[in-house]
């Protein structure tokens, strides 16, 4: 499975941005980085 993360910190000044690689379940997951950027806002 393929998941999407966004993040945005209280100041409003950018958003964060992760794609992750999700294998197995329960002890046996495993999760791997795929892509990460910030990107900024204004």
């Amino acid at each position: 499975m393929l998941a999407i993360g966004l993040m945005s910190g209280t100041s409003l000044d950018g958003i964060d941005a992760a794609l992750v690689k999700i294998n197995g379940c329960g002890t046996e997951t495993d999760v791997q980085l795929m892509e990460m950027v910030t990107l900024p806002i204004g």
